[in-house]
């Protein structure tokens, strides 16, 4: 079972990535259309960490058991996340990042089949020192397993990851979320789209982390407004 959710999951974000590069076609220009691309040698390291985020992506095997409006919810999946693009040029930054959320179970006496939610978020801003200095490591749970739907994950541990977080004094990135987990609507839907002064990305580990920090402060001493 986790090894099919964990498959199936990863075979959807694989549609996604290649469905949504043509929207990061501005920054990345990489030959066969990867959604990672590189304008200068000295953005090469970042583009290396990226990429094998990209590969790894994190992956939550869960259940839920709650109350909604007077009915019993047992719900059983696995949530995958994992940045799906990251281009590059001359500073400028555009980053895509995927939720996937599979799940089933029942609501009431009704059953659920195998149901896919999928969140996507798309992110450009110009990398300045000061988004550079802000970077930090955050452990947190993804908002489709917040409190109020009392998830627990394997072996009983917290339903956390790790989040790379990038912050601004002003709302300097534009930010546009699509989902199709929207009650009564079939498909894709754009459900945000503004400037925000911060944003997270999820990472496999720590490690993992950190090298991208140390690689896009490495990026931001090269970049001038």
């Amino acid at each position: 079972m986790r090894l099919r959710a964990a498959a199936v999951a990863r075979f959807t974000l694989l549609v996604l990535i290649v469905s949504g590069t043509r929207d990061f076609q501005s920054l990345a220009q990489s030959p066969g259309g990867s959604a990672i691309a590189v304008s200068s040698s000295s953005e090469e390291g970042l583009i290396r960490s990226a990429d094998a985020e990209r590969d790894r992506g994190v992956t939550l095997f869960y259940t839920q058991h709650y109350r909604s409006d007077g009915k019993l919810v047992l719900l059983k999946g696995s949530l995958y996340a994992a940045i799906t693009a990251f281009g590059v040029n001359q500073c400028k930054l555009a980053i895509g990042t995927t939720v996937v959320d599979h799940y089933a179970g029942q609501i009431g006496k009704g059953k659920i089949g195998d149901t896919f939610g999928t969140d996507i978020y798309s992110v450009q801003l110009f990398l300045t020192q000061e988004i550079a200095d802000s970077l930090t490591l955050v452990e947190a749970t993804p908002r489709q397993l917040e409190s109020g739907t009392s998830a627990t994950c394997e072996d009983g541990r917290a339903c956390r990851i790790h989040w790379l977080e990038l912050r601004a004094k002003s709302p300097v990135m534009h930010l546009t979320t699509t989902t199709n987990d929207v009650a009564g609507y079939d498909g894709f839907v754009k459900n945000f789209d503004a400037q925000v002064d911060q944003f997270r990305m999820p990472v496999s580990s720590r490690d993992a982390g950190k090298e991208l920090i140390s690689n896009l402060q490495r990026v931001a001493a090269t970049c001038r407004p």
